[in-house]
């Protein structure tokens, strides 16, 4: 077979799929959260920790260079691509018990702490606050200033950030906390996204930060984190997860 007919066929198997090329850049969406906040940790009563802050955003990234995932632990600030996401406020104890502020500075605040100190409460702690979410506020305790054995109820933890590439809140605020003798515990629910990465605390459950990297390709391009995909061809998504600090690098 002639030269040029040899060059002919090996271009045309490469485009029919058996050697497509590497694409050098590749347009990456990824999420940043930093570590939750902690809550009060007052035996009677306590606010719930801030969600830690969530960066949703992406970037055309290079196929052969390596990104540095940065990731934080409770209140720490988490890093990818130069973008920093911060780490979600402490709640406060005692006679006020506020929930944290999120992460995001100002745009999310906790919830306040209830005034009620009826003849059941065990202290004189007021109910917790909820902590704030990613970007939403905490809510603030319910108040009870009777004197029958009704508890004030305590905040419920913002949400967090909703991310469509997974369908999860992240960042979510943790609800508060009170304590009564005839009553008993009662905890204000967490935000949605309290679960996962930069939840802040309800009762000692602090979540680290995290990130997520996600991108559309048919082949795998880079190594790093937990690696999933889901969808076929063109539509294939891969997601690489880091729970911990790492590398985004080149699979070659």
């Amino acid at each position: 077979m002639p030269r040029h007919s040899l060059l002919g066929a090996a271009a045309l198997f490469s485009f029919a799929g058996g050697a497509a090329p590497r694409v050098p850049f590749i347009l990456v969406n990824y999420l940043v959260v930093g570590g939750g906040g902690f809550d009060g940790g007052d035996p009677y009563g306590y606010g719930g920790g801030g969600g830690g802050e969530v960066v949703a955003t992406s970037a055309t990234l290079s196929t052969y260079a390596t990104y540095a995932a940065s990731v934080a632990g409770p209140t720490g600030s988490s890093s990818f691509n130069h973008t920093v996401a911060r780490g979600g406020g402490n709640a406060s104890r005692g006679s006020h018990n506020h929930g944290g502020h999120g992460g995001s500075s100002g745009n999310g605040h906790g919830g306040g702490g209830g005034n009620g100190y009826g003849w059941d409460h065990a202290s004189w702690a007021a109910a917790g606050g909820g902590g704030a979410g990613a970007g939403e506020h905490g809510h603030s305790a319910g108040i009870w200033t009777g004197t029958n054995p009704v508890t004030p109820q305590p905040g419920r933890g913002g949400n967090g950030i909703y991310w469509p590439f997974t369908g999860k809140y992240y960042g979510g605020g943790g609800g508060g906390w009170w304590h009564g003798r005839l009553a008993g515990n009662h905890n204000g629910a967490s935000g949605l996204g309290q679960d996962n990465f930069g939840g802040g605390s309800s009762r000692g459950n602090v979540r680290p930060g995290g990130v997520i990297t996600t991108y559309l390709s048919p082949l795998q391009l880079f190594k790093g984190g937990a690696v999933t995909s889901a969808g076929i061809g063109e539509a294939k998504r891969w997601f690489h997860v880091f729970a911990s600090s790492a590398h985004l690098s080149p699979l070659l």
